[in-house]
């Protein structure tokens, strides 16, 4: 079995600059085919990907080979721009699409959802994180208690392995008040 990995608002075909300029491209073309590149090369087809919304916008005839060009076993979260004609079209690919799940991963709970979700009270003993997107931001941490951002954004435009997740929130200190007060959104 493969590795699992996460990511978010690919926005594949989606031509406004406020997008592809944001990320550092010239126009929709090469960000299309920079992120189509570093998500194969971080995927193999035995891999179970999660992408947590917004995984293209504009015209899916334009958006369909691209799509068909990602590797792995993909299950997609719906995000605020996939419309019912969208899903339609990710479960004509053989995808699974859902609003919000949650998995168990080496004893580690993830509650996958499109938008940042408070899952839980900051004293429990065993967390639950929320692995979301939706924001933008370079940042992996979103400020709310046990989120992490796997946008493409925060990462490069590469998918992040649930390995690297937890290893990244191992290197957090919980307890510091300023992280929770610190939102950039």
């Amino acid at each position: 079995m493969g590795k699992t990995l996460m990511t978010s608002d690919l926005h594949l075909a989606h031509d406004k600059s406020f997008i592809w300029e944001a990320r550092g491209f010239t126009d929709v073309n090469q960000m299309n085919k920079v992120i189509v590149e570093r998500f194969n090369s971080r995927v193999t087809e035995e891999d179970q990907v999660w992408i947590l919304g917004d995984l293209t916008l504009g015209n899916l005839e334009d958006a369909e080979p691209l799509l068909k060009s990602l590797r792995g076993q993909v299950h997609i979260t719906l995000g605020n721009h996939d419309t019912d004609r969208r899903r339609a079209f990710y479960e004509s690919l053989g995808w699974d699409c859902q609003y919000a799940t949650l998995i168990k991963y080496n004893k580690w709970r993830f509650y996958l959802s499109h938008y940042p979700t408070l899952t839980q009270n900051e004293n429990e003993v065993r967390p639950l994180w929320n692995l979301h997107g939706h924001i933008h931001t370079k940042n992996i941490f979103c400020g709310l208690y046990h989120c992490y951002n796997v946008c493409v954004d925060a990462h490069d435009c590469y998918p992040i392995s649930l390995d690297e997740i937890i290893e990244d929130i191992n290197r957090i200190d919980l307890t510091l008040p300023k992280f929770f007060n610190t939102i950039d959104l």
